[in-house]
This record gives C-alpha cells, structure tokens and sequence, in this order.
C-alpha cells in the first residue's frame, strides 16, 4: 500500500499563508482591473448612462477620493481622465514592482 507522506508541524501554517497571500493577490489584481478600465474607459469618452461606466465608476469612487484632494487633481490629462486617476493608475501598477525590488527574487520564489 501506498502511504502518504505525513504533514510536518509547520505545514497546516505554511498552507494558511499561501491561501491568504493567493486572496489578497487577487483582490489586488481586480482592484488593479478595475482602476484600469475606470482609466480607459474616462480616456475613451464613456460616462455614466452607460451600464458598464456606472458599474465602474461607483466601485472605483471611494478608491480615488482622497487622490482628488490633491493639488492639480481636477486637471484633465486624457479626454477626461483627470491627474487623480493617473496618479492611481500609476499607484497599482507601481506597487508590486516596489514590493519587488525591496524583497528581490531568489531561486524564483518572491520572498515578503
């Protein structure tokens, strides 16, 4: 019979920290969706009668608030995606390679 090799005393830890650092990634990549087509979707021209652009834009609201209070926020750079939203975009996308180069990459695994 084939046996399973049993569980170390550290594993049910190590399997918990995978689990929520795997949500919080994901959490992080919707967010970073979401703030993405709230980008695209101001620089195209889509405002918020259309379902899509009023779907995106209650959830991404609060997320751009305190970057409205800015200086210069209100300043329109894309059809009318402002500086706020430029500044978040660059937040999401800047953070991770933050992250990155602070921890480095050893034997290909991302070490926090």
């Amino acid at each position: 019979m084939i046996e399973l090799p049993r569980p170390r005393r550290g594993d049910a830890q190590e399997v918990r920290s995978q689990v929520m650092l795997e949500l919080c990634l994901n959490l992080y990549a919707l967010i970073g969706a979401l703030l993405v087509a709230r980008f695209l979707l101001l620089a195209l021209g889509v405002g918020s009668r259309v379902w899509v652009g009023r779907a995106v834009y209650r959830f991404t609201d609060p997320l751009l608030m305190p970057f409205k209070l800015l200086p210069g926020a209100a300043t329109p750079m894309i059809g009318a995606a402002t500086l706020a939203d430029l500044t978040l975009v660059a937040v999401v996308v800047l953070v991770p390679l933050g992250l990155l180069a602070r921890t480095g990459k050893r034997d290909g695994r991302l070490r926090l």
